[in-house]
């Protein structure tokens, strides 16, 4: 498993991607889009004053963030030196069986309310002007 950041762009950036197209049996982003738009997440809306949403949001992804952490083991770090290099650290990343699939459902659910949130943001923004 990559180690880092490489572990967040790798798994969470492009990997449950994959996997949350594929929970819609979607071969193209315009497939998934269409999938999403089909069957909107539960949880999207958003109340209250539009200026209060990036805290609310940020807020409620916080646990999910907390168990994308606290469900793998980090292994010992182990630091390169190599001439000419900065000195770099890495460490191991192991995965229970059971997170991938929580995970690409997380990227399903996440991905569709920021496609709903965002076109709710615009919305507000461009009406009050």
């Amino acid at each position: 498993m990559p180690n880092g950041d490489s572990f967040h762009v790798r798994y969470w950036d492009e990997g449950t991607v994959k996997g949350a197209m594929r929970l819609r049996d979607s071969k193209t982003i315009a497939d998934f889009a269409q999938a999403i738009i089909n069957r909107p997440p539960v949880g999207w809306e958003t109340t209250d004053d539009p200026e209060t949403w990036p805290a609310q949001w940020a807020t409620e992804i916080l646990p999910i963030a907390e168990s994308a952490l606290t469900e793998i083991e980090i292994g010992d770090a182990t630091k390169t030196n190599s001439p000419g290099k900065k000195p770099t650290c890495t460490w191991p990343v192991t995965l229970p069986l059971a997170y991938a699939q929580w995970a690409n459902k997380q990227a399903l659910t996440q991905l569709g309310k920021a496609g709903f949130r965002l076109a709710a943001i615009l919305r507000a923004i461009f009406e009050h002007h």
